[in-house]
């Protein structure tokens, strides 16, 4: 890397996927100084984003198309016109990495209808998609930046094993980048880097020792928690400033995407199986805007939530609900006891008592606050004090107030940047070693 005088990170997240850069003569003057700003157009061009969706699109024949909003918008036209069912569509593939059990260069993902698709190439034209536009934003600082002028560094979690980071190296080369301008770093380490440098003022808890646990001697853990996985790892930090591994990378798919799991299961106790897959088969449009409006509601909720969460349910759903049961789809919900005073219908929307919402959080945080205990009773945990709460999951208020619920005994940490913290922490990480 000696020789490299620009450092990109592309961290590939499960449900979301950017990159961020740093050039070695501003690293000199200030190492936070990581260019991470809004280079991805959101859906209908109605603003920009820091992150773009992890969701690729090929043509018929097999050919790449777009990737995040791009390939979101465009897929909307599709199922709107009836022009779908030939092209291959993936969203949230990342996962499919950790759940497989035989990982292998051929080895091929399946649509949602069914279609197969080598998953070496959705992975690599994904990563081709993001260098690509990382080059072209780096070129409004430097003009003529190339693959071989960078050095690269691609994010995994800490929990995959050594198959799923084999494959991703393979994919990274694949994409065009040579493997002596490549690492492969973990995500929860490039957090610790990017967190123990920042500014006191930009602790949420706004203590002025809000940096302390990095100092040398002291052990704190890492909880990373994104949309398909959390990773969970312990850390000293020695004399010298480098971090020591003190337990094992664990973690299990208690990410974000949980809680829309959570949701859909609710539906499919409203509805009834059949129903909710014929309208994702068949409505297929109505049912992604009916989970992209949840993933945006479920940002919102906090323990203090104390009013009713409205979400609109499709006409389609209705319809499909009459013609399975034979009665309407309010009818038959308000006839539930378990459901009284906690759903309501106004119009086309479905309101949720605070209560609801919220429960669709236990699971999760549940399983979470579980597994961490069960890690606190094991000796070489010993002397960790402190919690480092990062990733795009650690910024929603039900996760935090568990974790700080109960782990009151604890400093519970989390930097105002918890989602932003990996992508940066690998450019600082990297471009630090140089």
């Amino acid at each position: 890397m000696s020789h490299k005088t620009i450092v990109a990170a592309i961290d590939f997240g499960t449900t979301y996927s950017g990159y961020a850069f740093s050039f070695g003569h501003e690293f000199k003057t200030d190492p936070l100084k990581i260019s991470c700003t809004n280079h991805f157009h959101t859906r209908s061009g109605a603003g920009m984003s820091l992150k773009t969706p992890t969701c690729i699109l090929f043509s018929p024949d097999q050919q790449f198309h777009s990737f995040g909003y791009e390939a979101e918008e465009k897929y909307s036209d599709l199922l709107m016109d009836g022009e779908h069912r030939t092209w291959y569509y993936f969203q949230r593939f990342k996962m499919m990495l950790y759940s497989c059990q035989d990982l292998k260069r051929d080895t091929n993902l399946q649509t949602s209808d069914g279609k197969s698709f080598p998953a070496i190439k959705i992975f690599s034209s994904a990563i081709n998609y993001l260098v690509n536009h990382m080059l072209s934003a780096m070129g409004d600082k430097v003009a003529g930046v190339g693959h071989d002028d960078v050095h690269w560094v691609l994010t995994v979690p800490a929990i995959w094993d050594d198959k799923a980071k084999h494959f991703m190296r393979t994919a990274a080369e694949m994409a065009g980048i040579k493997g002596q301008n490549l690492s492969i770093a973990l995500e929860p380490e490039a957090a610790s880097f990017f967190c123990r440098y920042l500014p006191v003022e930009k602790w949420s808890d706004g203590d002025k020792s809000g940096i302390s646990c990095f100092e040398p001697g002291k052990r704190y853990l890492v909880l990373d928690a994104g949309g398909g996985t959390v990773d969970i790892t312990v850390h000293e930090v020695l004399h010298d400033g480098h971090l020591r591994e003190l337990f094992k990378a664990n973690g299990g798919p208690w990410g974000g995407t949980t809680i829309d799991e959570a949701y859909k299961e609710f539906l499919v106790d409203l509805c009834g199986q059949n129903t909710i897959a014929r309208f994702e088969r068949d409505f297929k449009d109505d049912f992604m805007d009916l989970l992209r409006e949840f993933e945006v509601k479920k940002r919102t909720v906090s323990p203090e939530l104390d009013q009713k969460v409205t979400l609109k349910i499709p006409i389609a759903l209705h319809e499909a609900f009459q013609d399975d049961h034979g009665k309407s789809f309010r009818e038959v919900v308000s006839e539930r006891q378990d459901l009284q005073r906690k759903l309501v219908f106004a119009g086309d929307k479905m309101r949720l008592e605070p209560s609801l919402m919220k429960s669709f959080f236990h699971k999760t945080c549940y399983t979470i606050v579980g597994h961490l205990k069960d890690m606190f009773d094991k000796p070489e945990l010993s002397g960790v004090a402190t919690i480092l709460m990062v990733g795009g999951f650690s910024e929603s208020p039900m996760l935090r107030h568990a974790i700080q619920t109960n782990f009151s005994r604890m400093r519970v940490v989390v930097p105002n940047e918890a989602g932003l913290a990996v992508l940066k922490g690998l450019s600082y990480l990297a471009i630090s070693r140089r």
